[in-house]
């Protein structure tokens, strides 16, 4: 599952829509609503969360989580032409091991990075 299928389904099962209801008023089927869901597709555009946050009915702060939660959801990353041999290297180990790590590696991971932040 993707941040953005968890954060729709949690808001739609929130509000009592089942993905027939929520498909028809966004014109789009229920199978596609149900790939973004499990994370099998992300959604298009920004377009299509700004018409889910308004059938949906979502307040400002559930509407930047959902647009957060698009944007972590990404099946694309483009790399910036800035990075430097180490970094390339980190990202190279952090790819090998996706799919695989455990909770307590993610969150020592994230720890660490946003140590080097502050």
């Amino acid at each position: 599952m993707t941040p953005v299928g968890l954060c729709i389904e949690s808001l739609r099962r929130e509000r009592r829509i089942t993905h027939v209801a929520l498909s028809e008023k966004l014109g789009v089927t229920a199978g596609y609503l149900c790939s973004i869901e499990s994370g099998r597709k992300v959604p298009s555009s920004n377009n299509f969360i700004s018409q889910l946050a308004e059938h949906l009915n979502l307040d400002s702060s559930e509407y930047q989580t959902l647009l957060l939660a698009n944007e972590q959801s990404k099946k694309t990353w483009r790399v910036p032409k800035t990075m430097n041999p180490d970094e390339y290297r980190l990202v190279s180990a952090v790819w090998d091991q996706l799919g695989t790590m455990s909770p307590e590696k993610i969150q020592a991971l994230l720890m660490m990075l946003r140590m080097e932040q502050n």
